[in-house]
């Protein structure tokens, strides 16, 4: 089982113009930068699941982006606060895409039949994965972002 994991001419090309656009504090096009950057192979097992992590970590950082912009913070708290919005309004769809999950990989752990213990070994990880997701999504992501978007203001002495 190979891990293929490339750059893409293109994205070693433009990679200089991508890390301004994200240094910029611009995170609209979060899921485009993510998949130019890594161009990746067909040969990584799980890709599809991958695929679906990256959209939900740029969508959940457009919510939090666009938060923090129509509330304007002037304060960390003021920020904070924007930031719990944003990621609240993303509880639902995430929610909803891993209880999907979920109920789809219900039926290979309730049944045994020929091949049960294979597929178990399989979607287990997945289960895990999607956990793991959850964590990522709805409380790692909003601190990073709050502690990077707190830098802008000052520290009471």
């Amino acid at each position: 089982m190979d891990l293929v994991v490339r750059w893409s001419p293109e994205a070693a090309e433009d990679l200089e113009s991508i890390l301004e656009y994200i240094a910029r504090d611009s995170v609209f096009y979060a899921r485009a930068v993510a998949w130019k950057i890594l161009d990746i192979s067909c040969a990584i097992p799980g890709q599809p699941f991958i695929g679906r992590v990256v959209p939900e970590i740029g969508d959940m950082m457009v919510y939090l982006d666009l938060r923090v912009r129509e509330k304007n913070p002037a304060t960390a708290d003021e920020l904070s606060e924007a930031v719990q919005e944003g990621a609240l309004m993303r509880i639902r769809p995430v929610l909803m895409t891993v209880i999907t999950a979920f109920a789809g990989l219900l039926p290979i752990f309730i049944f045994d039949g020929l091949g049960a213990d294979v597929m178990r070994r399989i979607a287990l990880p997945m289960v895990g994965g999607m956990i793991t997701t959850v964590f990522l999504i709805l409380v790692v992501i909003p601190v990073i972002y709050c502690l990077w978007e707190g830098r802008r203001f000052e520290r009471p002495a």
